[in-house]
């Protein structure tokens, strides 16, 4: 009661004087810490969906305040309240998986390459710049993978969630549409430095690309969803959400996120029976809208542009082959990890490729290719260790899809976020991710959760059986990573139901 009549107190003398950014400073302190009242689930439920939604408004506000904002605050708060719950209950029963150590080795390599590359740089100028890239850009969004993991879920947890992360795809297409057909840029970040601005969606990310890619990873969720649903107004439902993040996707005129989303469903039309209705009822469907719009969309010449322009595939062979350029010739540790840092050594390194010369990468501060710039930036080392935490997914993936003890709908979750992950492998090939935020968050946070689901759910399926309990992937007995091969017998002693 004391704690409430000061607050009250303060928020009169606040309102009373007109100190207006006090009341909104008060107000945002006790939302924090009612949310943080909910629990880690609570704010890490927060956290994933506001990201990509309204936090853009609240990061305005505070775009004065150096490193604050409002997915970093959350992001440590949760990292705070999990260290608190570990050292109340006492050591976690979680063990590292081998995706997990990979991440960690890769990151303790970054700040490495990033503190050997800002020597001499001013402390102000490596933390506003290299940590945050590093922060932003590796850090958060390869945690995110270790929070998710460790999250209690439940399947209806899953649910929620799931049908949440719908609701913010249908947002960001509803967004995609404002801003491209009526001017709207309530949404567009001011605190960032928007990179595609006009006649490409961006909504509230920096750019366009990054906007497109958590459309369509969405878009493919939403899919996995609307499959789970008995109700076929929802599933009817679901089906025009799905179309409007398939409008967001073209809006944001991002060829490679295009060309991502048709990998990722060809590879699910492959891997899952089940979506080739789906898949098939959205073709016909988004060729109808295509062939309806096509009229209009040929009088709208920045998208025609988009679609012809070849500039941008000389800009990235070359920006290739310069930053391969910088990986031989700094094969330890790099150029250093940093934000400006191929931008402001490549003009020492210019090489071209074949008939396209290296001058073409002259004015690229990046060279277009996630895998390639973390090469140049840490060397051959990082480049192999960030390799190797793409094949821990891979293999992570397909065990929970391929292990018979699975139930059926996690064997379909693992379908489609490998798929998503399909889409970003097939994006950071000719993108990178140096200005991305959201999107690698989602990935990493995706995967964590299948991996929780795998470890729940195979280890209740196994032990209902009347087998052995899943160990965590990685570890010996049939994990997602098995490390050796039982015999035949003993496979099938385990797979058997007890006698009556």
């Amino acid at each position: 009661m004391v704690a409430w009549a000061g607050i009250a107190a303060a928020f009169g003398l606040f309102v009373g004087t007109g100190n207006w950014i006090g009341v909104g400073a008060l107000v945002a302190a006790v939302l924090f810490l009612a949310l943080l009242l909910t629990g880690v689930w609570g704010v890490t439920v927060v956290w994933m969906l506001g990201f990509p939604t309204v936090f853009v408004f609240a990061n305005d506000l505070a775009s004065g305040l150096p490193f604050v904002r409002v997915e970093r605050v959350l992001f440590l708060a949760i990292l705070g309240m999990m260290a608190w719950q570990r050292i109340m209950s006492g050591p976690s029963n979680v063990r590292m998986i081998p995706l997990e150590r990979r991440i960690v080795y890769f990151l303790v390599l970054c700040v490495i390459s990033m503190l050997i590359g800002g020597r001499g740089k001013a402390l102000s100028a490596l933390a506003h710049d290299d940590f945050s890239f590093l922060f932003d850009g590796y850090f958060m969004a390869m945690t995110a993978f270790f929070i998710a993991r460790r999250v209690p879920w439940t399947d209806d947890r899953l649910s929620f969630f799931v049908r949440m992360l719908t609701l913010v795809g249908i947002f960001l297409g509803l967004v995609a549409i404002l801003q491209i057909f009526l001017g709207v840029t309530a949404f567009t970040p001011k605190y960032l430095v928007v990179i595609h601005t006009g006649d490409r969606a961006t909504g509230t990310f920096g750019n366009a690309p990054e906007f497109g890619m958590v459309a369509a990873s969405l878009l493919l969720l939403a899919a996995y969803q609307s499959g789970r649903e008995r109700d076929a107004l929802l599933r009817a439902g679901y089906v025009v959400a799905i179309l409007l993040m398939a409008a967001a996707v073209v809006l944001s005129k991002t060829r490679g996120v295009w060309v991502g989303l048709v990998a990722s469903m060809a590879v699910l039309y492959v891997l899952d029976r089940r979506s080739r209705p789906l898949l098939g009822a959205l073709t016909v469907v988004g060729g109808l809208a295509i062939t309806a719009v096509l009229p209009y969309l040929l009088t709208q010449q920045g998208l025609l542009a988009r679609i012809y322009d070849v500039d941008p595939i000389y800009n990235r062979l070359a920006g290739w082959a310069t930053a391969v350029n910088i990986m031989v010739h700094n094969p330890l540790l790099g150029i250093g990890l940093s934000r400006y840092g191929f931008g402001q050594q490549k003009n020492e390194y210019l090489v071209g490729l074949g008939q396209v010369s290296g001058q073409w990468a002259e004015t690229l501060n990046v060279p277009h290719n996630e895998f390639l710039l973390v090469g140049a930036m840490t060397g051959v080392i990082g480049f192999v260790l960030y390799l190797a935490v793409y094949g821990a997914i891979a293999r992570a993936v397909r065990s929970v899809w391929r292990d018979p003890r699975v139930p059926e709908d996690v064997q379909r979750l693992a379908k489609y976020i490998g798929v998503i992950v399909v889409g970003c492998v097939a994006n950071a090939i000719i993108v990178d991710f140096v200005n991305f935020r959201y999107i690698y968050v989602l990935m990493f946070f995706l995967l964590g959760m299948l991996v929780a689901q795998y470890e729940r759910t195979a280890g209740a399926g196994a032990a209902d059986a009347g087998g052995e309990t899943a160990p965590p992937p990685g570890h010996a007995r049939g994990g997602a990573f098995p490390r050796r091969r039982r015999s035949v017998a003993r496979a099938t002693t385990v797979a058997k139901a007890p006698s009556p």
